[in-house]
């Protein structure tokens, strides 16, 4: 049992710890002890995106909890993604029912469901983040801490994207959503009024190169009126607003696929006619009362995963299975179901048709997209050699850093100032999870997302890092195209 008046002190072991730990990657907070004294420690990755693990310590002894460490894990082979400790093991099953926030809140007799489809964002111990920006109010108070809602403004004050989240045990905080839960519907999973079923993905949120999010879009025009269109293959009632083609969420998501859209590289411009046909936004009534959108994917400007790049060093000429979970667009060579290569010790990689390739080249809308809470400022005349000492703290060796910079480098911005933040391994396996067979021993995964500024901005400095190849190496290298 946990003792529950020492669970949320965010004390430093050692106000110091970071200058004494052989790895300066990490701090440790105490957050809580159990009834048989052993204390529980939270370690806090600060490097490339903070990530956080939680150990029980008690008379020398570590033992990792798995269940509150997830990022630390390889996702395909389930091994731990690090040297163990003396002393330290590894507890697969143990949960603690004062640690897990609850899959359903009930406030004001509104049902929020914990959105189990994006990952916690970053800990705010240790490097809180100040955003100015962000419009953050306290919206309710629950027994397992505040919840808080943001807020961004839609053109014309007709509807906004509102996020709910509880802030954890561990200072991150864990999306919630108001009631029904509608993710990804994919072909055939809803019913238009005329029978025929759908043949694009739709989905409730599009951030970055991802399908869904934290954020919601909700109709704010009290002008606007809905009828019933469409059921999902769970029954949920999905509506189409009547007034649509002079609605500002359908003018502004039109305008925004028609003038930058990585769903649409022909930049044949479409019709509202078209658009309104091709049931572009669909509306679900939550359970605040609100319509919140859901986007026929198709229709949606957003950015894509930029060609990520991926390289395979073998120790020796090996047959490699590569798969990535993603909706992917574009590949080379093509993807079917997977690539299936020979690799060579030098990176060469010889396809099933007998092609010769340096690389494995894809574009496409990944899962979940991280926060961007750090970042590097940087001014446009010191860009290009920011980005290459970037590189190199990174661990990308001579080819693959030129490789990215004949691809990435004239698509920055070009403004007076740039704002780098830079995604690793773990963050990177949320966007677009990787299987690769036989298991490598090292796996460096980067992605790069980046914003132009005319004011530098205040953010917490990101801290870049790199791991030793050892044996079987890959490395994948990719952006954001906003």
């Amino acid at each position: 049992m946990l003792d529950k008046s020492n669970l949320y002190v965010d004390t430093c072991l050692d106000n110091e710890c970071v200058k004494k730990q052989a790895d300066p990657a990490y701090k440790f907070y105490a957050i809580g002890k159990l009834s048989d004294g052993s204390d529980i420690i939270l370690a806090s990755y600060q490097f490339q995106g903070q990530t956080n693990m939680i150990f029980l310590s008690k008379d020398g002894k570590n033992t990792i909890l798995k269940n509150y460490s997830k990022d630390f894990f390889n996702q395909s082979t389930n091994e731990f993604n690090s040297q163990l400790g003396i002393n330290t093991t590894i507890n697969q099953t143990t949960s603690y029912p004062e640690l897990n926030l609850p899959n359903t809140i009930s406030i004001n007799g509104s049902n929020f469901l914990l959105n189990s489809t994006t990952s916690p964002g970053t800990s705010d111990i240790g490097s809180p983040v100040n955003d100015p920006n962000k419009n953050v109010t306290n919206y309710s108070k629950t027994k397992y801490g505040d919840m808080s809602k943001e807020t961004r403004a839609g053109l014309g004050n007709t509807y906004q994207a509102d996020r709910y989240y509880i802030t954890g045990f561990d200072k991150r905080p864990y999306d919630y959503q108001p009631a029904p839960a509608l993710g990804e519907y994919k072909a055939g999973q809803i019913t238009f009024s005329d029978k025929s079923t759908n043949k694009d993905i739709f989905d409730n949120g599009f951030h970055g190169c991802s399908l869904g999010g934290s954020f919601y879009d909700i109709v704010l025009d009290p002008k606007a009126t809905f009828s019933i269109s469409a059921t999902t293959n769970n029954g949920q009632s999905l509506y189409e607003m009547n007034n649509a083609s002079t609605s500002e969420i359908y003018i502004q998501t039109l305008k925004a696929y028609n003038d930058q859209n990585f769903n649409n590289p022909t930049g044949k411009q479409v019709s509202m006619q078209d658009f309104l046909a091709q049931h572009s936004i669909f509306f679900y009534k939550n359970s605040l009362g609100q319509y919140s959108a859901l986007y026929n994917t198709s229709y949606i400007a957003g950015g894509g995963c930029g060609k990520p790049v991926i390289y395979l060093y073998p120790t020796k000429t090996t047959k490699i299975s590569v798969k990535i979970d993603a909706n992917i667009l574009t590949s080379i060579p093509k993807y079917n179901n997977g690539w299936n290569v020979i690799a060579q010790p030098n990176g060469t990689l010889t396809n099933s048709d007998n092609a010769i390739y340096r690389n494995l080249f894809w574009e496409g809308i990944g899962k979940s997209y991280p926060d961007i809470n750090s970042g590097i400022i940087v001014k446009q005349a010191n860009l290009k050699d920011t980005v290459v000492h970037n590189l190199k703290e990174l661990g990308l060796n001579r080819q693959e850093r030129t490789d990215f910079l004949e691809y990435w480098l004239p698509k920055l911005p070009k403004t007076p100032y740039v704002r780098l933040t830079w995604f690793g391994t773990n963050q990177v396996n949320k966007i677009a999870p990787l299987t690769i067979s036989p298991n490598p021993d090292t796996v460096i995964r980067i992605f790069l997302d980046s914003e132009g500024l005319n004011q530098p901005i205040q953010i917490p400095t990101e801290k870049l890092t790199s791991i030793p190849r050892k044996g079987f190496t890959v490395v994948e290298w990719g952006g954001l195209i906003r």
